[in-house]
């Protein structure tokens, strides 16, 4: 189902029976291709689908779906049928600007409601997708000043459970951040060097990260760093790119002694 909302109080029906909650700001579908910023003329399919609808929560029962952003009406339509292409319970759509008071009133609100409705920090998931290609001077204090407003205004049990998307990096593509522990990024313009090696133009996930094992002869605590506090869109499970690299370990052992 999908359910079109224009106030923040149209949200509050769609709370009914709901146990999981995906909260997505800035994350409608624009465009079927994308550039990216890092490589000339590399182009990805549009992972919009994904930041609206991951992988990881597409299983789950009695999971409420918001995504935040303005539509036109041909862009309700073109996310409509996008949307209904994918199996899943209910859907919001909240068409409302991406400003910083929208935000804050948005997230305010939710917190409020989450709370009210006993829904447990594990059981949410916000992530942030307002970002640009070539942002100008406006869009680069929109990028930097929308997550610092939701981190701000969301309570202190949930802020452990909003996450940040890397934007428009080829090998960053899919994926997410924790903002609370890795909104400094330390050591993120070495990552992307040695990213950049293994990977060409490419995009690293959960099925390519043996690669990273073959070309770095030492993980080092940036890399552990950005590995224990990413997610990945098109992974099935909702862990850490870490955890990942422990399951491939763990197999890699498996096999070696069958």
């Amino acid at each position: 189902m999908i359910t079109i909302c224009n106030s923040t109080t149209e949200i509050s029906p769609s709370f009914v029976n709901k146990k999981y909650f995906y909260i997505s700001i800035g994350s409608k579908h624009n465009e079927d291709l994308m550039y990216m910023k890092n490589y000339y003329g590399c182009i990805k399919r549009s992972n919009a689908t994904e930041q609206m609808i991951p992988y990881f929560y597409r299983e789950k029962k009695e999971a409420l779906f918001i995504c935040v952003d303005r539509f036109s009406p041909q862009e309700l339509k073109k996310n409509k049928k996008k949307i209904k292409e994918i199996d899943i319970e209910e859907i919001v759509l909240y068409n409302s600007d991406a400003t910083i008071q929208s935000i804050k009133e948005f997230i305010i609100y939710m917190t409020e409601h989450l709370q009210k409705n006993g829904i447990s920090p594990e059981n949410v998931f916000i992530a942030n997708f307002v970002r640009f290609v070539s942002p100008n001077h406006t869009e680069n204090y929109f990028e930097e000043e929308i997550p610092n407003v939701i981190y701000k205004y969301l309570s202190t049990e949930y802020k452990k459970r909003f996450y940040q998307w890397y934007g428009y990096q080829s090998y960053t593509y899919n994926l997410l951040y924790n903002y609370e522990n890795y909104r400094f990024m330390i050591g993120y313009t070495n990552i992307l060097s040695l990213l950049k090696g293994v990977y060409d133009d490419e995009t690293l996930s959960y099925t390519n990260l043996y690669m990273i094992e073959e070309k770095a002869n030492i993980r080092t605590i940036y890399l552990n760093m950005f590995l224990k506090n990413t997610v990945d869109m098109t992974s099935p499970l909702e862990i850490s790119l870490y955890d990942y690299y422990a399951i491939c370990d763990s197999q890699r052992l498996k096999n070696v002694f069958i």
